[in-house]
């Protein structure tokens, strides 16, 4: 469950503020748990943002997210960010397309300590060629708004 509290969304160990001009999400059948989707003012892409317990660190989610990927269908290997948070991201296109949207990223970052591991990924589905969404005023405005802070109440 998302907290939304003075222009920003909490969850577990992290926030993130919506760009100006994104549309929440609220059509769509493939609804995740603890998952805040919204699309770009163009409707060229959409973004998940999930933040939940993981069940692996970042890396290996990345990792995993590329598992089932052809080589020639991985446009970037897990690669190490360090903006806004330490974390590891990966980019790949597929045959199957949903909706028009063949060409994927996605973000994991670690957050917490102990047994109970929280992550948040920030996974992107997009009819454009990623390097055009990862260059998009909006979504730079969303990856620089994610922080690790303790939910306020």
């Amino acid at each position: 469950m998302f907290l939304y509290k003075n222009g920003r969304f909490y969850a577990g160990p992290f926030s993130f503020a919506l760009p100006e001009g994104f549309y929440l999400d609220n059509e769509s059948p493939d609804a995740f748990y603890n998952t805040v989707m919204f699309f770009s003012p163009d409707h060229t892409f959409l973004v998940h943002m999930t933040i939940e317990t993981a069940t692996m660190d970042a890396h290996a989610a990345a990792e995993n997210d590329l598992d089932e990927c052809d080589p020639e269908e991985i446009l970037q290997t897990v690669t190490p960010i360090t903006h806004p948070l330490p974390g590891y991201e990966v980019s790949y296109r597929s045959d199957y397309s949903y909706e028009n949207r063949n060409q994927y990223y996605s973000a994991h970052f670690d957050g917490g300590d102990g047994q109970a591991q929280e992550s948040c990924t920030v996974y992107v589905t997009s009819s454009v060629p990623i390097d055009q969404v990862l260059s998009h005023p909006g979504f730079q405005a969303l990856f620089a708004s994610i922080r690790l802070e303790p939910q306020e109440a």
